[in-house]
């Protein structure tokens, strides 16, 4: 996509899907012991534009009076997780632009940091790689991982401490879930408050883009971002009793190889949950970020005011799904 003025442009677009059978849904769930959830958030990735975009939307929502802390459940994923560790560690919303959108005060610069000795070449394998992929499984997402971890990115220690400021003083909230990758594995991990990890460094380990930025390490392995395997990872739903699930997601589009993986991946999970008799409704601007476009820095002042506008445009919808 052009990026120019096309921010002030989006307009956002809601698909709401309904379910026709409940009844069957709820003879299969009565076979369950897993106590009944109403509904769940999830918030995807979509690099620093897509990280202000969505921050406007949820600021808009919460401005609107849609309580998006009542979701039994939420999913970050890379720029979901800031979102998310924000939303539910007491941030309240209005605060958020200062902590990701200003670019005076937002400590998540990313230029001029600190980088590796790492190989140039191995950069250009992750993506010729990652490229090649339709749905990502653990073999590919391990190859992947692995030529990450020879990349030329920034320190680790210099993309970790960018977070220390906004989500060091964070408490996790129990509802929250963040995706990373187990860089050894391939496997993605759906990390809790549970697992006593630090929240400092498992939210830069979801956000770590492979060939961008460098691994992290957590509880004794190495993670990447979420995203590599899906921008959402709304199927963690399925192992759940969750009628409802809102989406919300700026990250795709038809313009480069990236934003089709995106879309394939939330639109496949879409289908899933509609098929196990979840409704759900996906919330994304319009037109859609490109994911090679989505570190563009000076753009994140516009794309948090576009998202405020598509938050105010969808709340009436969302609230009327959620009642």
């Amino acid at each position: 996509m052009e990026e120019g003025n096309s921010a002030h442009r989006g307009v956002v677009r809601v698909h709401r899907r309904q379910v026709a059978v409940r009844c069957a849904r709820r003879v299969r769930g009565a076979q369950r012991t897993t106590p009944q959830l109403s509904w769940a958030l999830v918030l995807a990735g979509g690099g620093l534009t897509g990280l202000a975009w969505e921050a406007g939307v949820v600021n808009a929502l919460v401005d609107s009076g849609i309580d998006l802390r009542s979701a039994d459940l939420a999913i970050g994923t890379s720029a979901g997780s800031i979102v998310g560790s924000l939303l539910f560690g007491g941030v309240e919303p209005a605060e958020m632009k200062k902590h990701i959108a200003d670019p005076d005060n937002s400590p998540l610069n990313i230029s001029g940091q600190p980088n590796t000795d790492g190989d140039p070449m191995a950069n250009l394998q992750v993506f010729a790689r990652w490229s090649a992929v339709k749905y990502m499984d653990t073999t590919a997402a391990q190859a992947i991982a692995e030529a990450a971890s020879r990349a030329k990115t920034m320190t680790e220690a210099a993309w970790t401490g960018l977070f220390e400021e906004i989500i060091g003083p964070l408490t996790w909230s129990p509802q929250l879930r963040i995706v990373s990758i187990d860089a050894a594995s391939g496997e993605r991990k759906f990390w809790s408050n549970d697992d006593g990890a630090q929240l400092v460094r498992i939210v830069p380990s979801s956000c770590a883009v492979p060939g961008i930025f460098p691994p992290v390490e957590a509880n004794g392995s190495h993670y990447v971002d979420g995203g590599l395997w899906s921008n959402t990872s709304a199927d963690y739903l399925l192992e759940h009793r969750v009628d409802k699930a809102l989406l919300i997601s700026p990250l795709g589009g038809d313009g480069d190889w990236a934003g089709l993986f995106a879309d394939r991946a939330t639109d496949r999970e879409i289908e899933q949950l509609n098929a196990a008799g979840i409704e759900t409704v996906l919330l994304r601007p319009e037109p859609q970020i490109a994911p090679l476009t989505a570190f563009d820095e000076s753009k994140r002042v516009a794309w948090f005011e576009t998202g405020l506008d598509d938050g105010r445009k969808a709340a009436d919808r969302v609230r009327a799904f959620l009642a």
